[in-house]
This record gives structure tokens, sequence and C-alpha cells, in this order.
């Protein structure tokens, strides 16, 4: 498995790496979040046997707000993705205040839906692990003041998932 940051942006490591692996009879994982080229995204996906792709907001605004850029390219290559037939999984980093509303969480699963047959999405519940290493850093949380999710929430986001027909795996 590469993942990132965003392991497309080193694509021709990804390839080298994903073309020993295949040698070696290793199977690949591509983690991304899908910002890329999709001529860079079709190159590596030729090597790929299985996609862990995040999806963060479907409102355009939002996502670039809290990743620094919209998300026209992250959708358009999640249907590439979808488009290649290799399998799939949709994980969605659930953030409170940020992405976890009932209507943003709707909109994910119907675009999913909308996707491919057979899809599944990962929720990712927000924690404050990452805290100490931007402390050891000194550098500014990003999230500050934001609390891990309550879990009655998160179930009702898991349930909503699975009310739309989509299955729902709940990371802990």
């Amino acid at each position: 498995t590469v993942s990132g940051g965003e392991p497309l942006e080193q694509f021709e490591f990804v390839i080298a790496l994903f073309k020993a692996c295949r040698e070696a009879g290793i199977h690949t994982c591509l983690d991304t979040s899908g910002y890329a080229g999709s001529d860079v995204l079709s190159k590596v996906l030729a090597l790929t046997d299985y996609v862990l792709y995040d999806i963060k907001h479907m409102d355009s605004g939002v996502h670039s707000q809290f990743t620094g850029m919209p998300n026209d390219l992250v959708l358009a290559n999640a249907k590439v993705v979808a488009a290649s037939g290799i399998p799939m999984l949709i994980r969605i980093p659930v953030i409170p205040g940020v992405n976890d509303t009932l209507e943003n969480i709707r909109e994910t699963a119907h675009f999913v839906e909308m996707l491919r047959e057979n899809i599944a999405i990962e929720l990712l519940p927000y924690h404050r692990m990452g805290l100490g290493k931007y402390q050891a850093l000194d550098t500014p949380y990003p999230l500050e003041g934001i609390q891990p999710l309550e879990p009655a929430h998160l179930e009702l986001i898991r349930q909503t998932i699975e009310g739309m027909g989509i299955k729902c795996i709940l990371s802990r």
C-alpha cells in the first residue's frame, strides 16, 4: 500500500514500485485523495489491484476551505477509478462541524451510488492523535477545538449510508 501525503505526487516512484510488486507477485493498493492528472492516475491504475479513495466533502467551496483545493478533480478521478473496474473503497474522514452533516453524507453516498455497484464507504472518525506532532513542531493545529464525534452521531451517519443501500464500514 502506498499512501501519503498524496502518493500520486510521486507517481514515477509509485509506478516503479508497483511494477516491482507485480513482478514479485505482491498485491498493490493505492491510498489516494485522487488529486492528480487523470493521465497520471491512469498510469498508476494500470498497476494497481485495490484503491482506497478519500472523499472529504461534496461541496467544492467547503472542500477548498479545508484542503486548499476544490474537489472537481477528486470527483472526476473517482469516476475514472470506478470505470477502471478496480476494486475500490471510498473513505470519508468524518470531522465534526466540517463534513458530518447528514446533507453532505447523503450527497456523498449518492455520488458513490452513481459510480458503480458494490463500492462500500468506510467512515474514518476524526481523532486528535496528531495533535502532539503539531505541538512538537510548534505548528498551529488546524482543527484546534474540534472534539471527536459522539458515537450516536457516527452511528446515525452509518445508518444513513446503509439506508441508501450502500455497505458502510465504521473504522474505530
